[in-house]
């Protein structure tokens, strides 16, 4: 964890051009549509009422947790993330 926070810190916080092309991307939204296009496929969630920030927020809240406790994020987090913050937001 401390090897990840090092990097982030030199490259991201201590680089211009890192960051900027990070603040200019979704990181993780990507990954995130293609999963919600195939659930759409199936009829459980409607592509039309997805966001970018709500498309990106399971791994920005995933993200956020690993940034203020130094540690991997445990499975109870990330089933809470997914089933009760996540899920509602894009369920047909």
């Amino acid at each position: 964890m401390e090897t990840i926070h090092g990097l982030m810190a030199e490259y991201y916080f201590g680089n211009v051009e890192v960051s900027s092309y990070l603040q200019g991307r979704q990181v993780g939204y990507e990954v995130m549509m293609t999963i919600l296009k195939r659930a759409a496929e199936r009829g459980e969630v409607h592509l039309d009422k997805i966001t970018p920030r709500i498309a990106s927020l399971p791994i920005d809240l995933a993200r956020h947790e690993l940034l203020l406790t130094h540690t991997p994020v445990p499975e109870t987090t990330i089933v809470e993330i997914v089933d009760d913050i996540f899920l509602p937001l894009v369920r047909t």
